[in-house]
């Protein structure tokens, strides 16, 4: 996840790291009206926390405030007020740009703890998700698919290709996926295999590139036979 930093979300301007769990980080922030609290990255980053709590009682006094149909807040549309919560205030039906309608209520808008109707929080965490912008949740580069299974052929004694670079003394030999990325570059096109140039070395800088996947099974009916 990029550093966060001397960034400001909302309210808050982030100061320096602070503590640690095995799932989260978290960052000392300063709010505007000059409180400092420490924050989880994710909330941070999703827009779910945007300042020490002063947000909110602002928002609490302004429960009266009537929004007009057409009022935009994030991807959200207010189309027309449909009710009103007891010290709540006014709830909305609003559109959001996906297309979906949702019921929201005016100081969850105002705030912009409510900005969609749930894309846009499921759009944040694929970003998120990303590692070094190659490997989201669902959708892995093709590069960083190569960097996956040709580490595993060398370092995991159970894939099934093991026996054909591990067990013959065939090595891994980049410590990161930014330093395989740096090698290879991205994948030239979708009918290209990454392989190395020396057959007979190891997975390591100077020694793969991209060839086109007829040239690469032709090499390998030429050794089969």
């Amino acid at each position: 996840m990029p550093d966060l930093i001397n960034r400001r979300f909302g309210r808050l301007r982030v100061l320096r790291r602070g503590r640690s769990t095995p799932k989260h980080l978290y960052y000392v922030c300063r709010c505007s009206c000059g409180t400092e609290k420490q924050v989880r990255s994710d909330s941070l980053t999703s827009g779910a926390v945007r300042s020490c709590g002063c947000l909110w009682r602002s928002v609490i006094s302004q429960l009266g405030i009537h929004h007009q149909p057409g009022e935009r807040f994030g991807r959200l549309r207010i189309i027309r007020q449909v009710g009103v919560l007891k010290k709540r205030g006014r709830v909305y039906l609003c559109r959001c740009d996906c297309g979906k309608t949702i019921k929201v209520q005016g100081r969850h808008l105002r705030s912009r703890e409510t900005q969609s109707c749930g894309c846009l929080y499921r759009d944040s965490r694929r970003r998120a998700n990303f590692r070094h912008g190659q490997s989201p949740a669902k959708n892995a580069s093709p590069v960083y698919d190569a960097f996956h299974r040709q580490r595993s052929w060398c370092r995991n004694p159970n894939d099934h290709q093991a026996q054909y670079y591990s067990q013959r003394g065939v090595e891994f030999r980049f410590s990161s996926f930014s330093e395989f990325y740096r090698e290879v570059g991205d994948k030239p096109g979708p009918d290209c295999w990454l392989v190395r140039i020396n057959r007979d070395g190891h997975f390591e800088p100077g020694n793969l590139h991209w060839i086109s996947v007829k040239r690469h099974r032709r090499k390998r009916k030429r050794r089969l036979k």
